[in-house]
């Protein structure tokens, strides 16, 4: 970008001056990508805090309190971590957010989607499969998928009139080190659309991102709720419904359930809240070992019989 616009410059100065110097400038000069919310987070106890709210002129500590509703909460003393960082600047001294929560806005992600010629043609598809009771080939032929009802209306709510406007969320978490010799742990939430078909499904174009979790350590149990929120209260509008433009039609009425979540077990734990770190079948309560490294191991299956 910054090459292609020092040729135009040397063409003709004034009509290339505000020709952008990189690719982001590109993307917000024709409106390209989606947008990004932004919270200021504690590095100790992950509160969220709005960035409009952070005074730019002093450092700013958080005021936050471990589990406020509890009878003892006044007694406690607040987190008081500094959450901003000194930012040399042409005026001075600025503080800004340390670390940055980035989540991204759901309803711009599926209008990029319905945008995309097919996508809904591919919404479609899994009303009109072949359907075998005696075989589970896919979410389709799950309970949850068969019996789950709309409140609202008391209807089913994956039915064939609305098989490419209600759909069925899959949700995502995981942590990757993205260095190399260095201990710091991002982690990200994703979205997949469960009414697409699986060839479909997973591909890199179809899933929605939903937040990119800060390091350089991972949430605790708790402090993955701060994280949680401002994502869960997309999803309520969601579930309200929201509209949104199509090429098919002028406007569509989309909504959207969390039916799934797929996780590996700590994630899983984290993100649902209900799975023991040691015992995670509900069914035969297999008890993880140990290992060397103090890992818990939930293989030794020998005996499929026990």
């Amino acid at each position: 970008m910054k090459f292609i616009r020092y040729l135009l410059i040397l063409h003709d100065d004034k009509t290339y001056s505000k020709f952008p110097k990189s690719l982001n400038m590109a993307r917000k000069l024709f409106g390209i990508g989606d947008k990004i919310i932004r919270y200021a987070t504690c590095p100790k106890c992950c509160k969220l805090y709005s960035l409009k709210d952070l005074k730019t002129d002093k450092p700013y500590h958080c005021s936050y309190k471990d589990f406020p509703n509890h009878p003892i909460s006044s007694f406690r003393s607040p987190c008081n971590t500094v959450i901003t960082k000194p930012v040399p600047e042409t005026k001075g001294i600025v503080h800004k957010p340390a670390l940055i929560y980035p989540i991204i806005n759901i309803k711009d992600q599926l209008q990029r989607l319905y945008n995309k010629k097919g996508f809904e043609e591919s919404c479609r598809k899994w009303s009109t499969r072949p359907i075998n009771d005696r075989e589970l080939s896919d979410i389709y032929d799950g309970k949850t998928w068969k019996t789950f009802k709309d409140p609202n209306d008391d209807q089913l709510f994956f039915r064939h009139d609305v098989s490419d406007s209600h759909l069925g969320i899959m949700l995502n978490l995981d942590w990757f080190q993205p260095f190399d010799n260095s201990q710091y742990s991002v982690g990200v939430m994703y979205g997949v659309i469960c009414n697409l078909p699986r060839s479909e499904r997973f591909k890199t174009s179809n899933i929605i991102t939903l937040a990119v979790i800060p390091g350089p350590n991972e949430p605790k149990l708790h402090e993955l709720n701060h994280y949680l929120a401002p994502v869960i209260n997309q999803f309520i509008g969601l579930w309200k419904g929201i509209d949104i433009s199509t090429n098919e039609t002028t406007r569509k009425r989309i909504r959207a359930a969390i039916i799934c979540c797929a996780c590996d077990i700590p994630a899983a734990r984290k993100l649902c809240g209900h799975i023991s770190a040691c015992i995670a079948c509900h069914r035969c309560e297999k008890v993880a070992n140990y290992d060397t490294r103090n890992q818990p191991n939930f293989g030794g299956f020998h005996d499929m019989e026990q």
